[in-house]
């Protein structure tokens, strides 16, 4: 089975669809771009300020408007947290270029997209059986981290759970939720 089936497609569709509204979307290898999405804690580029890097990432204006993260393994709560603090944590995401897109405080949308099929495969049917109840009171509970700390740049969390099945039905609700903030 191929790597990053996920990721690729993901980066097919959107990459049909940007620019929207002088947004642009950046892109990682696994989703077909040509340079790693570093995000930084401060805003100077260097190994003791890097966070983490993610797979896609939406600008407007310099700054950073939605953060993707799609998951296609180790589906544990502390994988899928984890990517997500380290985002909130984030001032600045700099390019290959030494752009720096700035993240404001609490302005972001943060999208985590769980890779279902591959999660199917990968873990045993009745650990399987929980994880979507797992994965919905995840997002209640950063949601409701978000709206009690107001610390970040993250406003929102969202998490869609794709298949591919369901694939064109959650892209577009992906797409609805992006245009709030593009």
């Amino acid at each position: 089975m191929e790597k990053h089936q996920l990721h690729k497609k993901m980066g097919v569709r959107l990459r049909g669809i940007f620019p929207i509204d002088n947004a642009e979307i950046h892109f990682d290898p696994a989703c077909g771009g040509k340079q790693r999405i570093p995000l930084y804690m401060d805003r100077r580029k260097g190994r003791t300020d890097a966070l983490c890097d993610v797979d896609l990432l939406i600008v407007k204006d310099k700054k950073v408007k939605v953060i993707i993260e799609i998951e296609e393994s180790g589906f544990e709560p502390t994988k899928i947290c984890g990517k997500y603090l380290t985002s909130a944590l984030a001032k600045s995401y700099i390019n290959a270029k030494n752009d720096m897109f700035k993240t404001d405080e609490n302005t972001v949308l943060f999208i985590e997209i769980i890779g279902k099929d591959k999660m199917d495969k990968n873990i045993k049917k009745a650990e399987n059986s929980v994880k979507t109840d797992q994965f919905k009171f995840i997002e209640k509970s950063i949601n409701e981290m978000i709206k009690n700390t107001k610390y970040g740049c993250v406003k929102e969390y969202k998490m869609y759970i794709l298949t591919e099945d369901n694939f064109e039905s959650e892209f577009n609700k992906i797409m609805r939720k992006i245009k709030d903030y593009v």
